[in-house]
């Protein structure tokens, strides 16, 4: 019994050790998870400033590009002119799983993230 506690144990602690710290993919999937979970309403001064500079950096990809200019334009919900470009980046198989689910999320945006969407950024800081 002992042995089977102390197994769960070292599998936990393996799975801590192994387990990436952040499951964004870059630093500015990183950025633009944490100013989506801070979003109300429009992203502030600072923000828009950091993405543009995602936006504008050539070590961005191209989804991240695309998802931090429709950010930084955000007022509310996603303009419909950045919401063509969004789905264009759901729609491209070499997308990554966190850009997808970045943009996603600020396809449904509504004011700010739901409280679902806030734990799935939560889990990417």
């Amino acid at each position: 019994m002992y042995l089977k506690h102390i197994r769960m144990l070292v599998l936990l602690l393996m799975t801590a050790l192994v387990a990436p710290m952040s499951l964004a993919d870059s630093p500015g999937a990183r950025t633009i998870a944490n100013i989506l979970y801070n979003f109300n309403h429009f992203p502030a001064e600072a923000a828009q400033k950091s993405l543009l500079r995602i936006a504008e950096d050539p070590g961005s990809s191209e989804g991240e590009k695309v998802l931090a200019q429709a950010l930084a334009r955000t007022e509310h919900k996603v303009k419909s002119e950045d919401a063509a470009a969004l789905e264009k980046l759901l729609e491209n198989d070499s997308t990554s799983e966190q850009i997808r689910t970045l943009t996603r999320i600020l396809l449904q945006l509504n004011h700010k993230p739901s409280d679902e969407d806030m734990a799935t950024i939560k889990v990417m800081l």
